[in-house]
């Protein structure tokens, strides 16, 4: 069975997006190795990508770099509009990682059930 390759429509994309390229965007906003990309990021990339698969199939658009195109206007469209609502990509914090809340958060409940009376008002 012959499998048509899937064609990369985030060349350049993530430049258009929040002005350079990926590796960068990770960086700056999650930091060396701490935190994630927030999620407003990723559902505004998200959002740019499902535009650019609907435009191009109601366009009939074949050629990657026709897609790559429309995928590239999509995501500056989507940073613009990020933009005009005063949110900046790429000055955002990092979101904390889940799985590190839920350790938190676990370690909490255990002290609180050690200790009930430290949630007595005093």
């Amino acid at each position: 069975m012959n499998k048509e390759r899937e064609p990369q429509i985030n060349t350049g994309a993530h430049r258009k997006f929040i002005g350079f390229s990926n590796p960068c965007l990770s960086a700056s906003i999650c930091g060396e190795k701490s935190g994630t990309i927030p999620t407003i990021i990723l559902k505004a990339k998200d959002f740019a990508t499902e535009i650019t698969i609907h435009n191009a199939r109601e366009q009939s658009m074949s050629c990657e770099a026709e897609i790559s195109n429309e995928h590239v206007t999509n995501n500056q469209a989507v940073r613009d509009t990020l933009l005009s609502r005063g949110i900046r990509p790429e000055s955002l914090t990092p979101a904390e990682d889940v799985k590190k809340v839920e350790r938190r958060l676990a370690s909490a409940q255990k002290k609180a059930l050690k200790n009930p009376d430290g949630l007595v008002d005093k």
